[in-house]
């Protein structure tokens, strides 16, 4: 009898207390669902995708949880953990950065960063139902050729069909309140995701 106690009680320690289960903070998923917004947009004569369009601030919390996704998968220790974070933050500088997923269906004029396609993308920061908020033009912007593992990993959105962006603005859009709104704007269509 006591043999079928433990194993009871083992067996609703497993249910309430998975292995491996997370309790350092929010998980990777949850985090990545809060900062990252999405829009399509489609032709009004025959319903195709016109732009499909997802971005990512990339924030401190987003920054730690993408740390604590890479130690988590790779097994590495806290100051390896550490060493990881501080180079994501290398890379955003002292500015805000967005991963950004780009798809426009004619393919002549798909990339965000040729000036031949037209496109404009901006940063409005503040402002709201009030207004008094301003646009941001990017500082500079990475077109990502070859996701990384890692790039796949941290952003699951990005497919084979659409083209990955690293986009910096600058530092001082941090400084209004919200709302913050990514625009991307061209010749036939437009996109906005706003972050309140």
């Amino acid at each position: 009898m006591p043999r079928q106690i433990i194993l009871v009680f083992t067996f609703f320690l497993f249910i309430f207390f998975p292995l491996g289960a997370d309790s350092g903070g929010p998980s990777y998923k949850k985090t990545l669902k809060k900062w990252t917004h999405s829009d399509t947009v489609y032709r009004a004569r025959d319903f195709h995708a016109e732009i499909l369009l997802s971005a990512t601030w990339l924030n401190d919390a987003v920054l730690n949880a993408q740390a604590a996704k890479y130690a988590q998968v790779y097994d590495v220790s806290d100051s390896e953990q550490d060493e990881f974070l501080g180079q994501l933050v290398k890379k955003r500088d002292d500015a805000v950065l967005f991963f950004v997923s780009f798809y426009h269906y004619d393919r002549h004029f798909d990339d965000l960063t040729d000036p031949q396609a037209k496109w404009d993308i901006r940063l409005e920061a503040g402002g709201g139902a009030t207004g008094g908020g301003r646009d941001f033009r990017p500082l500079r912007m990475e077109k990502v050729n070859r996701p990384t593992p890692l790039e796949r990993l941290f952003y699951p959105y990005l497919d084979s069909w659409s083209r990955g962006y690293y986009v910096w603005f600058p530092r001082e859009a941090s400084n209004y309140s919200s709302p913050h709104t990514l625009s991307v704007h061209g010749p036939f269509a437009s996109s906005e995701l706003v972050w309140k």
